[in-house]
């Protein structure tokens, strides 16, 4: 405890080494939630896929299967109140394109990627679509998006651990001048207790809340550190400067 207590009163820096902690730590639940639902989820669409492969493109059409119409409504999660609406149509000329319905519209000469707010066309690269090809698409795809979703979750928390952290400190400040005015404190310190507090309290909510657990708003939590950074400094009246 003294060696926390010597760090808070005479480190050096705000402490943000502990904020990027815990914002690796929780972008590390986020992937594993992205995976675990890959993974509960892949069975299902492979599934599906056999259904519709293989699939052959030559000059960016597809020419096999031909004459074919196929539908499919795919939930991927139980909670899903709309299915996602995969289609494969050889046999028309036109298809109906609508943001109503979310999913996949495979035509002879174009993809059609479709979502509540847009309409997304990708072209076709000539080649066989079989499964073998299908499942390394969608595991590149996965492990691609895990590595987004990291590198932004990990700057999204960072920051929005920072700001929290700021808030923190400054109302503190502020506690302490109601108090006493005579009162002298560094913000330094205020900023590494802070940052100690808002690193340690929204890990454990987002660890609580991963593992079934009941997640506080994200006010309360603040009003949660800020009190926590009050009783610290209560107790620990030797750390006014």
């Amino acid at each position: 405890m003294e060696k926390f207590i010597n760090y808070i009163k005479n480190g050096k820096g705000n402490g943000l080494v502990f904020l990027l902690a815990a914002a690796v730590l929780v972008a590390i639940f986020f992937v594993f939630m992205i995976k675990q639902l890959y993974t509960d989820v892949k069975p299902r669409i492979l599934l599906a896929a056999e259904d519709f492969l293989p699939i052959s493109v030559e000059g960016g059409k597809i020419v096999s299967p031909v004459d074919t119409y196929k539908t499919l409504e795919l939930k991927l999660d139980e909670r899903d109140k709309e299915p996602f609406l995969v289609v494969l149509d050889t046999k028309n000329e036109h298809i109906d394109i609508s943001t109503n319905k979310t999913g996949l519209f495979i035509t002879k000469d174009m993809l059609y990627v479709v979502t509540p707010n847009e309409v997304k066309k990708v072209t076709y690269v000539d080649g066989v679509f079989d499964m073998p090809r299908f499942t390394d698409m969608m595991s590149e795809a996965v492990g691609a998006f895990s590595l987004i979703l990291s590198v932004v979750a990990v700057g999204g928390l960072f920051l929005f651990f920072f700001v929290k952290t700021l808030i923190v400190a400054g109302v503190g400040k502020l506690i302490y001048k109601i108090e006493d005015k005579e009162k002298i404190i560094n913000f330094s310190v205020l900023m590494r207790m802070g940052a100690v507090l808002v690193a340690g309290v929204e890990f454990l909510f987002f660890a609580i809340d991963f593992a079934g657990g009941y997640m506080l708003s994200g006010l309360i939590r603040l009003v949660l550190e800020i009190v926590l950074l009050w009783l610290f400094f209560k107790k620990n009246p030797d750390l006014e400067k």
